[in-house]
């Protein structure tokens, strides 16, 4: 008995949503207690630092890359950085913390135990002031 077309095509698009699960980043974020409100940015003009930056500048979130297993490349999740410290209007994200941290155990039988990994990044959302 032949199976329906679309039957095919529901499994490829559940196949290509997991696929596309496993490279997702996921992030979360606070903004810093007292922190000022701008206007959201544009994440292409969001510069990404390693080092704290010369000029005078406000913080105002806090971006947290969370570890999960088939983390996505690094220019993914500074794209995703970026966009997340758009939202609070960011001029750069100065990145505080960059480390692979343990995302899971599972339990293999007989004692073992296989540990996945992932990528954590936590940086902070800087706004320049020009002082």
């Amino acid at each position: 008995m032949r199976r329906p077309a679309t039957m095919s095509w529901l499994a490829l698009l559940l196949l290509g949503l997991c696929s596309a699960g496993c490279n997702s980043v996921m992030m979360t974020s606070d903004r810093l207690v007292g922190a000022p409100v701008y206007p959201p940015s544009d994440p292409a003009n969001i510069q990404v630092l390693r080092e704290k930056p010369s000029q005078a500048y406000v913080a105002l979130a806090e971006v947290f890359v969370e570890p999960q297993s088939g983390t996505p490349p690094m220019d993914a999740i500074v794209a995703a950085l970026k966009k997340r410290a758009a939202k609070y209007g960011a001029d750069a994200v100065l990145i505080t913390m960059d480390q692979i941290q343990s995302s899971g155990s599972m339990y293999m039988g007989g004692g073992e135990f296989d540990t996945t990994y992932g990528h954590a990044v936590r940086a902070l959302a800087i706004k320049y002031t020009g002082k």
